[in-house]
């Protein structure tokens, strides 16, 4: 499960009230966690059991910066036999590399983002850092998110690394620079949200990708992927393309207080390199797209509750 970033102070517009002593503003999270693959080659069932330990700090107005690491406490990855025979370069199925070579201790993500508004409905973000366990660099993104509006397009750029496989703060020669051109819709039925992620992957390799979701009234959001891109499948290998499903769930459902906070449990049925996109966190129309109309009247029973 991935936390989304912190939120407060970002998109203010101007002229609002400047108010210094919410700066810095600091918090801290602990977790257990349990990392699970079932079905594998060389073992039915693959764990982890490990700790998690973070920071989230808004420095100042649109600027923050958040870090995880990662303590192994026990794990069965040893068992991995087979390493990668992918025709294109490894972004993604050196997992097993990732997985054994790791230290007890391993740096998850250490990212600075800085959020802004340029003009009215227009909203931009600059990031640096390790962004996931794999890759690392810098990123930018500017998106259009009208207030009515259940369009919503943007894009964005990345110059990115391929971290070490212990997963500290050493890179390996592969570098890639990927980004998209991104568009959102927010359909009226059923609550059902669609986007399209037309550009460059992290193997170099380009095409499309296409997301549609439906958000119930519980909060929880179900939704698949399919990425398409230039890669043949007899080159991209098994699964011949790059497809899955994913749960996210709002943490307010096992809290006793409000929370803007989700957990993201994604499934695909084979790893491979095509299509791969970067794992980036704080994206900018999971935060503009929360304040809109259409989630604002989604929600607005609940807001008189």
């Amino acid at each position: 499960a991935e936390l989304e970033g912190p939120r407060a102070g970002i998109f203010l517009p101007d002229g609002s009230v400047s108010n210094p002593s919410n700066y810095p503003n600091l918090s801290w999270t602990f977790n257990p966690k349990l990392q699970t693959h079932v079905g594998g080659p060389n073992q039915f069932v693959l764990y982890r059991l490990f700790a998690t330990a973070g920071f989230d700090a808004a420095v100042w107005r649109g600027l923050s910066v958040s870090g995880r690491i990662n303590r192994n406490i026990w794990d069965n990855f040893g068992k991995i036999q087979f390493g990668s025979s992918s025709l294109l370069p490894h972004v993604r199925t050196d997992i097993k590399e990732y997985l054994q070579e790791a230290g007890i201790v391993t740096l998850r993500r250490l990212q600075a983002n800085y959020y802004f508004a340029p003009v009215k409905e227009w909203y931009a973000r600059i990031s640096a850092g390790i962004f996931e366990e794999m890759f690392g660099g810098y990123s930018a993104e500017v998106l259009h998110q009208p207030f009515k509006s259940r369009f919503a397009i943007g894009a964005d750029i990345n110059k990115v690394w391929k971290r070490d496989f212990d997963q500290l703060f050493k890179f390996r020669d592969y570098n890639v620079i990927t980004g998209h051109v991104n568009a959102y819709y927010d359909s009226p039925w059923y609550d059902v949200s669609m986007s399209a992620h037309i550009g460059r992957f992290l193997a170099g390799d380009t095409g499309v990708s296409f997301l549609a979701s439906r958000t119930f009234d519980s909060g929880v959001r179900v939704g698949m992927w399919v990425t398409l891109t230039d890669v043949p499948a007899e080159i991209f290998g098994e699964g011949s393309f790059d497809k899955g499903f994913f749960i996210s769930l709002p943490f307010e459902l096992f809290m006793t207080q409000s929370s803007t906070r989700r957990g993201v449990f994604a499934f695909r049925p084979i790893t491979r390199d095509g299509g791969a996109r970067l794992g980036m966190e704080g994206r900018l129309h999971g935060i503009a797209s929360s304040t809109g109309m259409n989630n604002t009247m989604r929600d607005w029973d609940r807001l008189l509750d």
